[in-house]
Order: structure tokens, then sequence, then C-alpha cells
């Protein structure tokens, strides 16, 4: 496939270019220099196979200019596309998929197959973290994001509580799925924390790039991993990824190729792709744990 990586110059695009390379895929990476306010931005980029954003463009853009292109296209994204573009994108022959990373992303899609699994109607889904992890501003900003606004409390519950997006259309489906992180680092853990109770979120998420990059202090000789773990009555699972981006792009890679199969319209991962397909797709990056997963 000929894929377009929008944002395929930052940290997150250049996993996403390196894993379509170990795919025998030809990527196309493309930075700011494409305007996708204009709605004929990606027409001399054709012929296309698909676009994959991992760019911090205002939700929408990247699926109406793919649109416009007569292209599909895969979205890592947290945010919700806005009404007017979801609808606009739900008439589209081609398919458009969204959240299509580690979290969120894999994240739901576990939900789904657990509860599915175990006919509950809750999950939980916690997020482990590295501070060894490789990101770059845009992702630090998009997870002070989610942990701004203070959830409810559950004191049951792991690490800090997240408001996540990824909720709203499980939530849909009728299953309440509820998210927590923490980092390996307790240290990092209770400084967020406090963080959070200070109200210092914003503060933070409007820091400039170069002391946002503070907040993640990557050192390629020590191990960068990241790791989901589901729970529901009845039953839970748990993955460990090489790190989070190098899942992300794994996961999102793996919706592209479905693509060509998938029906036209806005999709969230688990409607494009099964545990089974990211199973088999990405064992270079994902390990389950002992105790198996849903539907093993």
């Amino acid at each position: 496939m000929k894929v377009l990586v929008i944002g395929g110059t930052g940290v997150l695009g250049s996993h996403l270019v390196a894993e379509l390379r170990h795919r025998g895929h030809n990527p196309v990476p493309v930075g700011r220099e494409v305007d996708l306010s204009d709605g004929r931005a990606l027409r001399h980029l054709l012929p296309l196979d698909a676009v994959l954003a991992a760019s911090p463009a205002p939700a929408g853009l990247v699926q109406a200019a793919a649109a416009d292109a007569g292209v599909p296209s895969v979205d890592v994204g947290l945010d919700p596309l806005p009404p007017r573009v979801r609808t606009a994108l739900e008439g589209d022959a081609l398919p458009h998929v969204v959240g299509a990373g580690f979290i969120p992303g894999l994240s739901g899609l576990g939900a789904v197959a657990l509860a599915n699994e175990h006919g509950a109607e809750r999950v939980h889904v916690h997020l482990t973290q590295s501070t060894n992890a490789r990101v770059g501003p845009a992702g630090v900003r998009a997870m002070l994001g989610l942990l701004a606004d203070r959830p409810p409390r559950t004191p049951t519950r792991p690490g800090l509580g997240l408001h996540h997006p990824e909720a709203v259309p499980l939530a849909g489906r009728g299953l309440t799925v509820t998210y927590s992180t923490a980092w390996d680092d307790d240290r990092t853990t209770r400084l967020l924390e406090t963080a959070r109770r200070l109200h210092l979120i914003p503060a933070l998420t409007a820091l400039p790039d170069r002391a946002v990059r503070l907040l993640t202090r990557h050192s390629p000789d020590r191990p960068e991993r990241a790791a989901l773990r589901w729970t529901a009555e009845g039953g839970e699972m748990s993955v460990v990824a090489t790190g989070d981006y190098a899942a992300t792009a794994a996961v999102a890679v793996t919706a592209a190729e479905q693509l060509p199969t998938a029906p036209g319209g806005v999709h969230q991962l688990w409607e494009v792709l099964t545990l089974d397909d990211i199973t088999r797709a990405t064992a270079h990056v994902l390990s389950w744990s002992a105790e198996g997963r849903a539907g093993m």
C-alpha cells in the first residue's frame, strides 16, 4: 500500500513510517507543509491507498481532506470528530477509522472483547506508562489533557482516574468503561496527582515545547514499556508493549490494512478489528499476559 502519513516527520509519525516499512508498505511522510484546511490539499499526492494521521491538527481536518481526495483514513487521535464532519463522513462510501492506537484504540477493543467474553456491563482499563517513553510534546499534552479534570473518586482503582473520550462511543453500545493511569515510577505518579489536586495541570499543558519535554526523559539504553490491564466482573487480561508509540503504530497500521474490506463511514477500532487480528499482526510489539486474553 502507498500510505500518506500526516505528521510523519514527528515522533509518533516516525513510528508509523517505520511500522509501514516493516510490513512492506510504501509510506509517504508529510509534515506541516500540507494545509489540511484546503480541501484539495491531498489531491496532488494521489494515487494513495490510505491516509494515516498522527498530526495534532484539529479533529476532522484529516478525515475531511481524505474524503475529498477519495482516500480512506485512519486517525490515532484522541479528540472526537465535530458533529458536522461526522455527519458528512457517515455518508461516505469510504471507511474512516478514528481513535486507532494503543489508548484509545486497543484499550476500547480489549474492553469490548472482555465484556463479550464474560457478559460484563462494566470494564476498567488501567494504563501503566513509562517514564522512559519517547513521546513528543503533543503526546505529553494529550495525556495531561486527560488528567486535567478529576473524575469521580474510585478508591478501589489504582493510579489516577482519567476522563477518556473513548468512553463515550463505548457507552453508546451499552458498555461502561472507566480509565486510570500510573507511571512505572511512583514519584512521577505522585507528582502529577499533586499537580492535579492543586489544579496545576492546565498550567503544565500550556508550557512551551522545551519545558514539556522535561516531563519525559528518554534513554535508548533503558526499556520503554507500556501496559494495559482490563478488569471486569468474571475476568481480566493484560498486554505489555515495547512502547506506547510502537504499539500505537502497530495497531494503526493493522487498521489501515483492513480498510479495503471495511464498510464506508466512520468506525471505531473495535468495529473493524478483532483481538485475533491484533494478536497476529502485532506480536513483534505486544505480549499478552500468561492468563490469556478474551477469546483465546
